[in-house]
């Protein structure tokens, strides 16, 4: 049976795709300097052990679309793929937006089976390293040398024109707070946004 080392698992809404399900997995082996998500790059971290079918059940408490992150979701990709299958039998229409350290051309090696499955079933990636120094206010990337590609009919690229700038999303679950965003203005970031944060004595989900 095949199982997936989730990191966390959100339910939010996506700039691009509206109301989704976030999944973030365990481990990155890209390790990207300043990557505000540190808790989720050891591949040996603390992780929630999930099927691709629990993954779904719990999509389908809210439907709308799946966004996989990390983590480095390529790392996993063939229990994700098939994450992307079973929602596909519920609602033929689900889009799949992927974050990956990864440029487009390195994930499409012949050699790579478990790559290309997921490509197959991603409708929307947003690919390459993260540079800190290179900010951006655009709320679907972390910094301006990341590239977006829509690889299905599912999403239309005229969706970007209503994409808002430098994103973020609050969550207050048990006294904890959870944020989630992209993008950055002025010399804010996701790092010092939460490095303030903590400064105030808020306790962050990790």
């Amino acid at each position: 049976m095949t199982t997936l080392r989730i990191h966390e698992i959100w339910e939010g809404s996506c700039p691009l795709l509206g109301p989704s399900l976030y999944v973030w997995t365990q481990g990155c082996p890209r390790r990207c300097p300043g990557c505000f998500n540190q808790a989720a790059l050891d591949e040996d971290g603390p992780a929630r052990v999930m099927t691709p079918a629990e993954i779904v059940a719990r999509w389908r408490r809210m439907g709308g679309g799946l966004v996989f992150s990390g983590g480095e979701p390529f790392s996993q990709a063939a229990g994700l793929a098939e994450v992307c299958r079973l929602a596909r039998e519920v609602n033929p229409q689900t889009p799949a937006l992927t974050y990956t350290g990864y440029r487009l051309a390195e994930l499409l090696d012949p050699q790579r089976a478990d790559w290309l499955a997921l490509l197959r079933q991603i409708d929307v990636l947003v690919d390459g390293p993260y540079v800190r120094e290179r900010q951006t206010d655009f709320a679907l990337t972390g910094s301006d040398n990341q590239q977006i590609f829509f690889l299905s009919d599912r999403v239309s690229p005229r969706r970007l024109a209503d994409v808002p700038k430098a994103h973020v999303q609050v969550a207050l679950a048990n006294g904890r707070l959870r944020l989630v965003g992209t993008g950055g203005m002025n010399g804010l970031d996701m790092n010092r946004l939460i490095e303030e944060v903590r400064a105030q004595g808020i306790v962050l989900e990790e």
